[in-house]
């Protein structure tokens, strides 16, 4: 009996243990990159708007330029969210 339940608690720490550590680890790993492209994109893009002029800005902000880009940058994000599942660690 002894060895049946060593056998079992192998197994359990090989597989089970080792696939939730390693999924958490890709999960964190993965959340870290996008966000840092995400700010970086942001960064990028506020530096690039201030340096217009301010009636192009005006142009923009009637025109619903600003909204746009929202909408854009949200469904982006929505979408690594969503691809993101695809990463998860399946059997071979």
């Amino acid at each position: 009996m002894g060895k049946l339940l060593a056998l079992l608690g192998g197994w359990f720490s090989k597989n089970i243990i080792q696939k939730a550590l390693m999924g958490a680890g890709l999960g964190v790993v993965s959340y870290l990159g996008i966000l840092v492209a995400v700010r970086t994109a942001f960064d990028s893009m506020i530096n690039s708007v201030h340096s217009l002029p301010a009636d192009m800005l005006n142009l923009m902000g009637i025109f619903g330029v600003d909204h746009v880009i929202s909408t854009f940058v949200s469904v982006a994000i929505f979408l690594l969210t969503l691809n993101s599942g695809k990463l998860a660690l399946r059997k071979k």
